[in-house]
């Protein structure tokens, strides 16, 4: 396991919950919207310098695989703790969060409704409805593994930016 990545890892866990904070004190409803773009930017920035630390402990060169590791790694642990924290904040801290992000959902679907089509919209909202805004242990859990592809998405497009040839790329850490 690697130490950097780990540590990359937590420090952008704290950032999110700091940021998460920070919007969830000026408009909770910021926290469904444009507030997971830059959370995507503070987890690509930690990905990015653990990669760069890596690289530059291995003598300038990093091979892609390794690179992948590191940066995905910095997203498993990041986003963990975020989600984690975010379990806390809605189930236990403010419990009214779950009608927000039910009004969210519905909201959601009244734009969509042109595309998906006025039953399939209702169907959508009555199951919604039935569901009854849970957000349990086991959603956030599959939130987070949903999430993981659009990690190794993005951890992939950084170990390709950041692969270097050169350097020890078996140097154990």
């Amino acid at each position: 396991m690697n130490n950097r990545s780990v540590s990359n890892g937590v420090m952008a866990g704290l950032a999110l919950i700091v940021i998460s904070l920070v919007f969830y004190f000026i408009n909770p409803k910021i926290l469904l919207g444009w507030a997971g773009s830059i959370s995507w930017l503070v987890i690509i920035y930690f990905m990015y310098k653990a990669v760069a630390g890596d690289r530059a402990e291995n003598g300038g060169g990093i091979s892609f695989g390794e690179a992948f590791k590191s940066s995905f790694l910095v997203y498993l642990v990041a986003t963990l703790i975020s989600t984690i924290f975010t379990y806390v904040l809605i189930n236990f801290i403010d419990t009214g969060m779950l009608d927000l992000i039910k009004e969210t959902q519905m909201e959601a679907m009244d734009k969509m409704s042109g595309f998906l089509g006025e039953e399939a919209t209702a169907e959508a909202k009555a199951e919604l409805e039935k569901q009854g805004g849970q957000f349990g242990i086991g959603t956030s859990l599959m939130g987070w593994l949903f999430g993981l592809i659009f990690g190794a998405i993005i951890a992939l497009i950084v170990a390709a930016v950041m692969k270097k040839d050169g350097g020890n790329h078996y140097q154990e850490a």
